[in-house]
């Protein structure tokens, strides 16, 4: 059902051979893969190329488009202005129209033909035939899609490539052009999706008070946007002194009568005091934030799909253990763009 109308057009215009490849290619950003965060739009080109010059240009094209991570809308009308010729009224493209049939997810048969038979007799097709598209690389189309919530790795391909050149030798005198078969191969779009995320793990160490410290964030971990990115403790001991720390790879190791949760080597941050309530009371009224800028993510080396391990440590002097030692659990952040 879905090749009825392609058929049809490569009945009237031309049988099938293989001496030409029209070679698609799909890009955002000018490459074939892209990491964007969850829900993000994506916008992406369609360009196309003839594999040679022996002929006189594409008569006709047309190409399904699939995408994994969901439902595609119809691409744009004609990327270039000579693929005018190709769409409706001046040239034939199925009824949805250039820009594809939106069927099941998939977009279904974007793109058109030239009026090579020198249609006259009908309102439409009414366009002349342009020669030598396809020649040098060609904007076809462009469109967007948006990108799964789901982290993962998706794809933008293409598929049932039918297209047809004009005969090389053919000329305008003729009662119609000459077309002849191409085949058609395509390079699709990698699209990687990074959640940006922020969640607790490992045991934190009971305080002196008895509170159970706790890791927290505020704000995006992304290198672009608001550079609002803040790391934070709470249920902290009052008026203490504490240092954040964080490294590339979890742990769960004895520390201090408590859990190391961030594998070495570690990152330290500059000291800082907890705060809250005044003296001479002890509580658990003690904070701690630490913004993780977006230079100083860039300059850590901490780029988009990173992961990385945090954890708060503070001075807990009256601690029935001895150790002085005050524990957070840990907080895995990753970043995306």
């Amino acid at each position: 059902m879905k090749n009825t109308i392609i058929t049809a057009i490569f009945l009237a215009f031309g049988l099938p051979a293989t001496a030409t490849d029209l070679e698609l290619s799909v890009e955002s950003g000018g490459a074939h893969q892209v990491t964007v965060g969850s829900g993000a739009t994506v916008d992406f080109t369609i360009t196309g190329v003839l594999s040679d010059t022996n002929n006189q240009g594409l008569a006709m094209f047309a190409f399904d488009l699939v995408f994994d991570g969901g439902s595609l809308d119809q691409v744009s009308n004609p990327g270039s202005p000579e693929l005018l010729n190709f769409a409706s009224p001046l040239g034939i493209n199925n009824p949805a129209g250039y820009g594809g049939t939106p069927i099941g997810g998939d977009l279904i048969q974007v793109g058109g033909a030239q009026n090579t038979i020198k249609q006259g007799f009908a309102p439409q097709p009414s366009g002349t035939t342009i020669t030598g598209i396809g020649h040098a690389s060609v904007l076809l189309a462009t469109g967007s899609l948006t990108a799964p919530v789901a982290s993962g790795v998706y794809s933008l391909d293409v598929e049932n490539i039918f297209a047809n050149v004009i005969r090389g030798g053919t000329s305008p005198s003729d009662l119609f052009w000459h077309v002849v078969g191409a085949d058609g191969q395509a390079s699709g779009l990698e699209v990687t999706v990074v959640a940006c995320e922020a969640s607790n793990y490992c045991t934190a160490k009971q305080n002196s008070q008895g509170c159970t410290p706790a890791m927290g964030s505020a704000g995006t971990p992304s290198l672009s946007g608001p550079d609002d990115f803040l790391v934070t403790a709470s249920n902290m001991i009052n008026n203490a002194t504490g240092i954040m720390f964080w490294g590339l790879a979890p742990a769960n190791t004895p520390f201090g009568g408590g859990t190391l949760c961030v594998s070495p080597p570690l990152v330290r941050t500059a000291v800082q005091d907890s705060g809250g309530t005044s003296p001479p009371a002890i509580d658990c009224s003690g904070t701690y934030s630490h913004h993780f800028s977006q230079a100083a993510m860039q300059t850590a080396g901490l780029g988009v799909g990173t992961t990385f391990y945090a954890q708060q440590w503070q001075r807990d002097v009256t601690h029935s253990d001895g150790t002085g030692t005050g524990l957070s659990d840990g907080l895995a952040v990753t970043i995306c763009p």
